[in-house]
């Protein structure tokens, strides 16, 4: 006798849910991690070709600028393509000016850091925002409760 496992259909919702938030909050994540390298891409002048969240397909895309951004069709990451990451992509003085290859040291530093910079400024905000939210809610909870204690007169 073979034992056949089943899911109940309650499970599979939850587990459906569970799955929709799980890729909601790491969409965000990776939204904000590729925010920070478009941003300082643009700061120190390379020119950004890219910018997508999710990988293969494309669903969406717009071009702005010189920049074309993606919705792409797996939501488990994204990509910022900056001009110059292959050194034979520049040829004229002006392309070597905007192509990452033949950026300064700190200039890629930069870019390079900015992704992860930018998640740990989306955990303090996240953090300081549910901090904030508690103390909000504390100090309403405590004049409430003063408010129905009756007065010494």
């Amino acid at each position: 006798m073979m034992f056949a496992f089943t899911w109940s259909p309650d499970t599979l919702w939850v587990l459906m849910q569970k799955a929709w938030w799980f890729l909601v909050v790491l969409g965000i994540l990776v939204a904000f991690h590729e925010l920070g390298h478009f941003l300082a891409a643009r700061w120190v002048g390379v020119k950004v070709l890219k910018f997508s969240l999710g990988f293969g397909p494309k669903i969406f895309g717009r071009q702005v600028g010189e920049t074309e951004y993606l919705l792409s069709a797996i939501p488990l990451g994204g990509y910022v393509k900056l001009f110059g990451e292959d050194e034979t992509e520049a040829t004229t003085p002006e392309d070597r000016r905007r192509s990452f290859a033949h950026m300064g040291i700190w200039g890629k530093v930069l870019i390079v850091a900015a992704g992860p910079g930018f998640n740990f400024i989306l955990a303090y905000l996240i953090f300081a925002g549910w901090l904030s939210d508690r103390k909000s809610t504390r100090l309403n909870s405590s004049h409430s409760q003063q408010s129905r204690m009756p007065s010494s007169a």
